[in-house]
């Protein structure tokens, strides 16, 4: 099976928590990374396999396994404070 990661990113104006993580994170920009691998079909079709946020700090760069729902919902509470 073939496998492929993406790369996205997601701006917070204000600190944020995402549930399932115990962390409060500054407001910045982050590095999503999606990995998703190629299902044997008959045509391309590709299953997400997982979901990290990026942290890069000082020389550091930390990853975190996340869902995209709760990153979604995380965003929406960034935008709804403003």
């Amino acid at each position: 099976m073939d496998a492929r990661s993406t790369t996205s990113t997601v701006t917070f104006v204000h600190a944020f928590s995402i549930k399932g993580l115990e962390t409060v994170w500054p407001a910045g920009t982050y590095t999503v990374v999606t990995d998703e691998e190629q299902l044997d079909l008959s045509f391309p079709v590709y299953r997400r396999t997982g979901t990290r946020l990026i942290l890069k700090s000082g020389g550091l760069t930390q990853s975190w396994a996340i869902e995209p729902d709760n990153l979604a919902a995380a965003l929406q509470k960034d935008q709804l404070a403003l």
